[in-house]
């Protein structure tokens, strides 16, 4: 069994997906200010934002 196989789960509330996104955006700012590419920082903020958006519904 490959670790792409194994699917993993976390649960977080509101205040944690609040604190995720903005170490995220943190690290995209840092990865701009370097002039490295943002590509994987920007999925996994949009990913972040979907659950937000979840979570609110």
């Amino acid at each position: 069994m490959k670790f792409k196989d194994v699917k993993r789960y976390l649960t977080i509330n509101c205040s944690e997906i609040n604190a995720y996104i903005s170490l995220v955006m943190k690290a995209r700012n840092a990865y701009i200010d370097e002039r490295k590419p943002t590509e994987d920082v920007d999925e996994l903020l949009c990913k972040l934002m979907k659950i937000k958006k979840k979570l609110r519904a």
